[in-house]
């Protein structure tokens, strides 16, 4: 009975339940990817804009 009630809602909104995993896993980084992508801006503007002799990237 509930098989015959949720087989064509699934066929259906497929694409639905595949968009909430999408966006619980990229909420789920989000911190993660702000604090590589922040790193990688730091890290790019020291290497252009510092002498490299004066200063020392830890």
């Amino acid at each position: 009975m509930i098989a015959q009630i949720f087989a064509p809602l699934l066929s259906t909104f497929w694409w639905i339940l595949l968009l909430f995993i999408v966006i619980g896993f990229i909420k789920a980084f989000k911190p993660y990817l702000k604090g590589k992508m922040g790193e990688f801006a730091v890290v790019a503007h020291v290497k252009l804009y510092l002498d490299q002799d004066r200063y020392t990237l830890l």
